[in-house]
């Protein structure tokens, strides 16, 4: 599995594009990178049809996290999706995260 990571050296967030929900521990749950230091955020996640899968806000790679399911808890499937998040006083942030199972 390649890895690739979006940086903007000004906010100090790093998305990773690649998660893994298979229950090994690795990469179960999309983590970004300092999220958590701008509480105020809305994430939200696409399919390739351009249909919300799931959202979270005052997202913290903890309680607040995209698992590879839908806001039902059903599993999505492996391909790929697209990301918005917004954070509050550092704008938007949008790309696109490979869902591997």
């Amino acid at each position: 599995v390649t890895v690739y990571v979006a940086i903007n050296d000004t906010c100090g967030i790093h998305i990773y594009n690649v998660i893994t929900p298979n229950g090994d521990g690795d990469n179960d749950v999309w983590w970004i990178d300092g999220i958590n230091l701008f509480p105020d955020n809305f994430v939200e996640i696409f399919n390739r049809w351009g249909n919300s899968v799931w959202h979270g806000k005052n997202y913290d790679n903890r309680k607040v996290v995209w698992r590879g399911q839908n806001m039902q808890h059903q599993p999505l499937p492996s391909g790929t999706y697209y990301y918005v998040i917004d954070v509050k006083g550092l704008g938007r942030f949008s790309g696109w995260v490979e869902l591997l199972r």
